[in-house]
């Protein structure tokens, strides 16, 4: 429906799509995003089961173990946030409804839905420029690495994806670096040549 016929709905009934559609991608993500306590409790269940298990390893601490659970988990939990986030924005990436989604956000301000503003951000826009730099810095200091280090990983690679499949301007990919507090890179050449060969390809005829 948001695909073929955003043109021909009100405000209201897109609103009320759009929603809906965030509601259902993020309802067991947002679980994980805004109770830290369940991955908590996920780890010990899994680990009460490992322990009760044939395989359980004797030889290793408690603390050994849990804390490899909690990096499998916290690994499984991020891809599959990142894929329903994706999954959301994919059905309602359309720069008309930017202010829909805008006043969206404000009202529900979860860690869900911010996450759900700055992925739609990142899609629609046409360029990185000032305003995209200024949501990126707002990810990062609503959720600063010491305290949400699960989110600003999200925000961290879903960014730097953002970096490596467009053009930027140099000014703004060192303050994404610099931002994100990774080791600044040169912007590969591979957009460059692909347009160099079309330049050549063309010559020819």
């Amino acid at each position: 429906i948001l695909k073929n016929k955003t043109g021909s709905l009100k405000k209201k009934k897109l609103a009320e799509i759009v929603e809906t559609i965030c509601d259902a991608g993020l309802r067991m993500a947002a679980v994980m995003l805004e109770d830290h306590n369940e991955i908590e409790a996920s780890v010990n269940f899994v680990y009460e089961k490992y322990k009760e298990s044939d395989d359980y390893d004797k030889s290793k601490s408690e603390s050994f173990h849990t804390n490899n659970i909690r990096d499998m988990l916290n690994f499984r939990v991020l891809v599959w946030v990142i894929g329903c986030v994706e999954k959301s924005v994919g059905a309602i990436n359309k720069p008309e409804l930017k202010e829909i989604i805008n006043e969206l956000v404000e009202n529900k301000s979860t860690p869900a839905y911010h996450l759900i503003r700055y992925f739609y951000l990142l899609d629609t826009s046409i360029e990185f420029e000032g305003n995209l730099k200024k949501d990126l810095e707002f990810m990062l200091k609503r959720y600063p690495a010491d305290n949400e280090i699960f989110l600003n990983r999200i925000v961290s690679l879903r960014t730097q994806h953002y970096e490596r499949t467009h053009r930027i301007k140099e000014k703004y990919r060192q303050s994404i670096f610099s931002s994100l507090g990774v080791k600044y890179r040169k912007p590969k050449s591979k957009l460059k040549s692909i347009e160099e060969k079309i330049k050549r390809a063309a010559h020819k005829f």
